[in-house]
Formats: structure tokens, C-alpha cells, sequence
């Protein structure tokens, strides 16, 4: 039997194994150009509302679809997962010669804000106007 939080974790095991694959597929092109120039990817983008980085923008967006599909049972979960990612991130910054930058607590808020979006749009959309 499938219940709602069986199905929320469902939810997160799959937008999280999207997200390794495209970091992974991502980051193994990062390594392989030479960084001279500025790109998308490492371009430093207007700061609105402190997220200046395309990768701050991908935290939101991923964070939002994980609040709108796992909801508050999971928020400590995504919470966790956040901090662990970034903990990875700082190791890979040594191994990979600053391709990868980890963003610290301000990816953690970033997530977090995302993941109330989320849950946000999900409560706003979940009601209907007209009865």
C-alpha cells in the first residue's frame, strides 16, 4: 500500500537522482574545457535577493520542486541532504582546482528558501477559487 509519504520520498528519490546525473554529466564537462573565459555556468549573474551565480538559481529551482512534491514530512530530510551536499562540494573544490565552488551556508538558505517556495506554491495551487 502506497502511502503519501511513501510516495513524497518516491518524489525526492527522483528529482535527487536527476540532479547527481546532471551533476555528474555537468561537472565531467566542466573538467574537460579549459576555463579561460566566463561562461553561463560561471558567470556572475545581478545580485537579486543575494544569489548572484547560476548555481544559486539552480538551489532554488531544485529546492522548490522538492518542497512542492515532498512537502514538510521531508523538510528535515532536504535540510540534511543540503548540508551534506555542501560539505562534498568544498571536498570536491580541492579535488577539482576550484571548478566546483561550494557556496556554503548561503546554498543551505538558498535551498531552504526554495524548499518554502515550494511547499508555498504547493498550498496556493492545491486550493481551488471557484467552489
Amino acid at each position: 500500500m502506497d502511502t503519501p509519504v511513501s510516495r513524497k520520498v518516491h518524489w525526492m528519490l527522483i528529482i535527487y537522482g536527476i540532479s547527481l546525473f546532471l551533476i555528474i554529466i555537468i561537472s565531467g564537462l566542466r573538467l574537460g574545457i579549459d576555463w579561460k573565459h566566463k561562461t553561463l555556468l560561471a558567470a556572475e549573474l545581478k545580485s537579486f535577493f543575494y544569489i548572484k551565480s547560476f548555481w544559486g538559481w539552480v538551489h532554488l529551482i531544485l529546492y522548490s520542486f522538492l518542497g512542492y512534491f515532498c512537502g514538510i514530512e521531508l523538510l528535515p530530510a532536504a535540510f540534511i541532504i543540503s548540508v551534506v551536499f555542501e560539505r562534498l562540494e568544498l571536498m570536491l573544490q580541492e579535488i577539482t582546482g576550484n571548478i566546483i565552488r561550494p557556496g556554503g551556508a548561503l546554498d543551505t538558505c538558498i535551498d531552504m528558501t526554495g524548499y518554502a517556495l515550494g511547499m508555498y506554491l504547493r498550498f496556493v495551487t492545491s486550493y481551488s477559487i471557484v467552489d
